[in-house]
């Protein structure tokens, strides 16, 4: 073993080309961000330069030589920025982790910057093998020529030229990247990336700037229409909406285009996100609150912290308040819909009607400017849930949908006004709306309204009496007790209700009809966890002329009341298993062959 005294001190043994091999090919997430990244050193040098020089205007230029068979093509970025001095160049471009702005304090604070220039010079070797740079700095010195090389090493020598001020970058192109040196290809590049940059950015000797400098969403007094073919422009859809947004201290700022469909709530939808007017991604997806899925934006941002990759936001208070105020914006955006537009706010819902919900559950705030304007189907028609409230003393609702499917026809001919809550959230907010109003909210289902039904009479109690033993008797396979009442509609010959317990067992039934052998013996182990007492009841409307006709026929009636039972499962939306759909199927024939 090693003779090693105690306490000793060492340092780190790193391979500087595998580091500069990670930072280069593995901290971005494409090729094309070495534009992007050239573009932030540019802006990030102006943006010192004009700190010192008062009335400086900064421009970018960028020229591509086309390649031969001797020699490949070749990149030419410059900028006439603040430039670099000789210690600059070692600290910056030599080591790793070093950031320009900390020498810059003198002149200006971070957050007037946009990224660290060493890293992200090193982005250019995705293209290249051989980056060289020529700078001269505005504080004065001499113009010097930086080289460097894929394995870690660079070179730097003094220029005996006079240039102005600026930095320069020379990228020859390696093999098997030949897309990034075409021409159009640039063009777009550069507008993807600098559209919005405040400064202009020409390609080669064109006159008109690439990018346009501006967006209609930096200006307060933008309109809406403007807004709104700013979002064709830039996404190809025409949208519901746009809203504007800001934050309190404007250093966020953005529109947020209402989606003009229901967007999938599984998926996050993601924005466009400009970083001091530079873009930074187009996926990102954690500065709107999760509940915002039904808008896409386009925000610049000045005080969002970019991770290393400068890709997405580092999550820190920054990112919390601001993901806050954007949320309250659209919020606000809502409340005035509601008030001032109404009509225009049910076109909204129509679209976004679960969005809306699952937000309103959530916030109590939001519940209570947008709960009075979401419908919700009743036994009257579609209705809202002060209309309910002024007409019932309860609210009552069926938050089962098939079972509110099977006794809409019974409430309505009974006069009572009953609310489906069985699509998604309308449980939750139907009892939260009678909580936060002092209504009370009740839930009922089949059972409720057969408890309802109006009994027979005793003549009629004992003229059934044989007919109903019957129908006890043939449904007690299925652990079903017949029940005979008389209710309307008349033209409804049977109501099925079933329990919970009930429900599990048949579920447990149906699945192990199509089941594996191994699924098989776990859905009888969690069969018999379950006691196998149910509560189902068949109710018999004595007022249908076909029980009234079974009940004065004398005889065998099993496989009457049997189809009767499955007929009263596929009106209420059950599931029928074997041994129904043999009744549906045999049991037909066998009456035909009577």
């Amino acid at each position: 073993m090693p003779n090693t005294p105690a306490d000793s001190s060492f340092n780190f043994q790193v391979n500087l080309a595998g580091i500069i091999d990670i930072l280069a090919n593995h901290l971005y997430s494409e090729e094309k961000v070495f534009l992007r990244e050239l573009l932030q050193n540019a802006t990030d040098a102006i943006t010192a330069r004009q700190k010192i020089e008062d009335g400086f205007v900064g421009q970018v230029r960028l020229d591509l030589i086309p390649g031969d068979g001797d020699s490949p093509a070749q990149i030419i970025f410059e900028d006439n920025g603040v430039g670099l001095t000789e210690e600059e160049v070692h600290l910056f471009l030599s080591s790793i982790g070093s950031s320009s702005k900390k020498t810059v304090n003198e002149v200006t604070s971070r957050e007037d910057f946009i990224g660290q220039f060493g890293i992200g010079l090193l982005s250019c070797f995705m293209i290249t093998d051989e980056i060289v740079m020529v700078t001269r700095s505005a504080k004065g010195g001499s113009a010097l020529e930086w080289r460097g090389n894929a394995d870690g090493s660079y070179k730097i020598r003094q220029l005996d030229l006079e240039l102005e001020p600026g930095t320069r970058v020379y990228l020859r192109q390696k093999a098997g990247v030949e897309k990034f040196f075409q021409a159009e290809f640039l063009r777009k590049l550069v507008k993807y990336y600098g559209d919005l940059l405040p400064f202009p950015i020409h390609f080669a000797e064109e006159a008109t700037p690439l990018n346009a400098g501006d967006a209609p969403f930096m200006n307060d007094l933008v309109s809406s229409d403007e807004l709104g073919r700013y979002g064709i422009e830039q996404f190809r859809t025409q949208f519901f909406d746009a809203v504007p947004l800001r934050t309190s201290d404007g250093t966020t700022r953005g529109v947020a285009y209402i989606l003009p469909y229901a967007p999938n709530p599984a998926e996050k939808t993601t924005h466009k996100v400009y970083l001091k007017r530079m873009l930074i991604s187009e996926k990102i997806d954690n500065v709107l609150p999760d509940w915002a899925f039904f808008v896409k934006c386009i925000i610049n941002t000045g005080n969002l912290r970019p991770t290393a990759s400068r890709e997405s936001f580092y999550e820190d208070e920054y990112l919390k308040q601001t993901r806050q105020e954007l949320g309250d914006a659209l919020k606000n955006y809502l409340k005035g819909l509601a008030a001032n537009r109404p009509d225009r706010m049910r076109q909204l819902i129509s679209i976004h009607l679960a969005t809306l919900k699952g937000l309103a559950l959530h916030d109590d705030e939001f519940f209570d400017v947008i709960v009075d304007h979401l419908p919700f189907k009743t036994t009257y028609g579609e209705m809202l849930l002060p209309e309910v409230a002024r007409q019932t003393d309860t609210l009552r609702h069926v938050p089962d949908l098939d079972e509110y499917r099977q006794l809409v026809g019974v409430a309505s001919a009974q006069k009572q006004l009953v609310v489906c809550s069985g699509y998604l959230y309308d449980n939750q907010l139907v009892a939260k709306y009678g909580q936060r109003n002092r209504i009370p909210v009740q839930a009922v289902n089949t059972s409720h309204f057969i408890q309802h039904f109006e009994d027979l009479t005793v003549a009629e109690r004992e003229a059934t009496f044989d007919f109903l033993q019957q129908a006890d008797a043939a449904l007690h396979r299925f652990q079903c007790q017949a029940v005979l009442r008389k209710f309307e509609p008349a033209n409804v010959p049977t109501i099925y209700y079933m329990d919970d317990r009930t429900n599990f067992n048949r579920s447990i039934k149906k699945s192990r009809e199509i089941a594996t052998d191994t699924f098989a013996s776990m859905l009888d182990s969690l069969s018999g966890s379950v006691p196998s007492v149910s509560n189902s009841q068949l109710c018999l409307n004595y007022r249908h002329p076909l029980i009234q006709r079974l009940a004065a026929k004398t005889g065998d009636l099993k496989l009457e009341i049997e189809i009767l039972y499955v007929q009263a499962l596929l009106l209420g939306h059950h599931p029928l298993n074997n041994d129904e759909l043999d009744i549906l199927s045999n049991g037909l024939l066998q009456l035909m062959d009577r």
